[in-house]
């Protein structure tokens, strides 16, 4: 596991003055609810007023269930260790011999279809004198023995790739069943939901296809217009999580 330290602490909430009357405020919010009409949002101070509401809002939230989010700092810290973690112990399982196995199966069969290309060919020039398109055949495959070292360098660097390409993916909760999330969780993230009612619940897990690793995340965010949205991160492996939470 990653020797990062998660960290807690309570929602900053921005001192920013307000830029826009409460009526603007309101007009922007309904039009984007009831018309799908966003022009308004993008307007000089809708989204700093809004991130200012939806980070009070869950601010208050949290405080009622006795809860605390990780700081981002911390977490971005932790997923970046986490997935160096998991790639080294990736790349550690690359087995050279099965690399160098596989190679040296190509070169054979690249060598057997020179050999045997060649061969035809002194046949039809020289009657029975099969053995010269053997013994050009050999030549040649010794010349190109190079191609054993592409190919085994080729795959090498393919089964890096893949090992490399684990990466930390969001998802909603409901598009999440593997693994089944802890029933702590789940009752957190109803608890957040009833009092975050436009909040989004996601899961956030190290990935590589279909495996996963590590220990996932859940987090809650806001929808648009607040693009960076805000979200509460919750990792249910830490320690005494489930005896607070169930």
């Amino acid at each position: 596991m990653a020797r990062t330290i998660l960290e807690r602490a309570p929602i900053r909430i921005p001192d920013t003055p307000e830029l826009l009357g409460q009526e603007m405020f309101a007009l922007a919010k309904e039009a984007h609810s009831v018309l799908g009409y966003a022009g308004l949002m993008t307007a000089d101070g809708v989204v700093q007023t809004l991130r200012r509401q939806c980070l009070a809002t869950a601010a208050e939230a949290l405080e009622s269930l006795g809860i605390e989010p990780f700081t981002i700092e911390s977490v971005e810290a932790y997923k970046k260790e986490e997935r160096e973690r998991v790639i080294a112990e990736e790349i550690a399982k690359i087995d050279p011999g099965v690399l160098r196995r596989r190679a040296r199966a190509g070169h054979i069969a690249l060598s057997g279809c020179v050999a045997a290309a060649l061969g035809s060919f002194s046949l039809l020039l020289f009657g029975n004198t099969i053995s010269v398109g053997f013994l050009v055949g050999g030549i040649v495959t010794a010349a190109c023995s190079g191609w054993f070292w592409t190919v085994f360098g080729f795959n090498y660097a393919v089964a890096v790739a893949r090992a490399e390409s684990w990466s930390w993916v969001s998802r909603p909760i409901d598009m999440y069943n593997n693994p089944q999330v802890p029933t702590a969780a789940v009752r957190t993230a109803i608890a957040l939901k009833k009092l975050l009612p436009e909040c989004v619940v996601e899961i956030e897990s190290l990935e590589h296809m279909m495996n996963r690793a590590g220990d996932p995340f859940l987090r809650i965010g806001f929808p648009m217009p607040v693009e960076d949205k805000l979200y509460i991160h919750i990792v249910w492996g830490e320690p005494n999580y489930s005896a607070k939470f169930e």
